[in-house]
């Protein structure tokens, strides 16, 4: 993977690293690997992470954003107290509440220590 050759790099050194990294070698990278001053904003303005799990995606399309543009609010994310979720963790904090859940849903719950949140979504 590209990032491992920058674990060692200092804070100082973020202007190299800008020069040769690009949005495919970041999107679905996670942002604790980098220098704790990384901006992803700085290889690409359509970047952004999960406030959960730190994933690095595109923000229009593959983030769920809390109360922007007025389509949705969605109440699991206030309850975690989060303003964007990456597509897994959306389902996984904050699923429509017509959602069963799934043996594997429980299981994840006791491995996760945090239960699956069941949501709505209004317009």
């Amino acid at each position: 993977m590209p990032y491992n050759h920058y674990l060692s790099k200092k804070d100082d050194d973020l202007k190299e690293l800008y020069k040769t990294l690009t949005t495919n070698d970041l999107r679905y990278q996670y942002i604790d690997v980098y220098p704790t001053d990384f901006d992803v904003k700085e290889i690409d303005e359509d970047l952004n992470t999960c406030d959960k799990c730190g994933i690095i995606v595109i923000s229009e399309t593959e983030l769920y954003w809390q109360g922007t543009g007025g389509d949705y609010y969605h109440y699991g994310m206030d309850k975690i107290e989060v303003d964007a979720l990456c597509n897994d963790c959306h389902h996984r904090f904050c699923t429509p509440i017509k959602y069963k859940k799934t043996k594997k849903d429980i299981e994840d719950d006791k491995k996760y220590k945090e239960p699956l949140l069941l949501c709505y979504e209004e317009n």
